[in-house]
């Protein structure tokens, strides 16, 4: 489950305001450590979009809400999934 303290709607909110993104999913979090939180993601962003300026906004974004240790993946609207679980 979700460490102690750690908000996954506020997390959920964090990513989706990032300027680029469109969508989320595979969102999991957990915690390392007593004190450390991880996080992944895959994020949809938007064609034409900085996916490095995206990945560095989530992963401060998460800093700030308890995720110190982050990995994003992202993927451009309207490119194939690579599994049936993707979203759109």
């Amino acid at each position: 489950g979700v460490p102690d303290g750690m908000d996954i709607e506020r997390i959920r909110r964090a990513i989706t305001s990032v300027d680029g993104v469109t969508g989320m999913h595979h969102l999991h979090v957990w915690a390392l450590s007593t004190t450390e939180n991880a996080a992944t993601v895959h994020v949809v962003t938007r064609r034409g979009s900085d996916t490095s300026r995206i990945k560095q906004d989530i992963k401060r974004a998460l800093a700030a809400a308890g995720a110190e240790h982050v990995t994003v993946e992202t993927e451009t609207e309207g490119e194939t999934c690579s599994d049936d679980t993707c979203r759109r």
